[in-house]
């Protein structure tokens, strides 16, 4: 019975290389995630030094150039998101809650969301 013999050895054989494989795969599946974790906590890393600065632009405390320039442009944006918002509340027919800039009906006398006179 040779011929069972090897073919028992040849499935034996495949049997333990996929296995070897799915380990592979395991490992290297827990390594990715590894790298993810880490590149988003590198991410969160440069937002909240991102926040820092611009909150020391914001109080008059950076001076340096090439950051003053990019706390510009995002003064700016934040300008130009709110005149969009505006827009779309016109659109809408709703005002915004000066308190907590919550959209409302424009016949609302007070806020909806936090009470605010409007």
């Amino acid at each position: 019975m040779p011929f069972f013999e090897d073919l028992g050895n040849a499935i034996s054989d495949v049997a333990k290389t996929v296995s070897n494989k799915t380990n592979e795969v395991v490992e290297v599946t827990k390594l990715n995630n590894k790298v993810s974790d880490k590149t988003n906590e590198m991410n969160r890393c440069y937002h909240d030094l991102g926040k820092m600065i611009y909150n020391k632009y914001k109080s008059g405390t950076l001076f340096d150039g090439d950051y003053v320039s990019l706390c510009e442009k995002i003064t700016e944006c934040e300008k130009n998101i709110n005149e969009l918002k505006s827009q779309i509340n016109e659109a809408k027919g709703c005002k915004v809650c000066p308190a907590c800039g919550f959209s409302c009906d424009a016949s609302a006398k007070f806020c909806t969301k936090c009470g605010a006179s409007l």
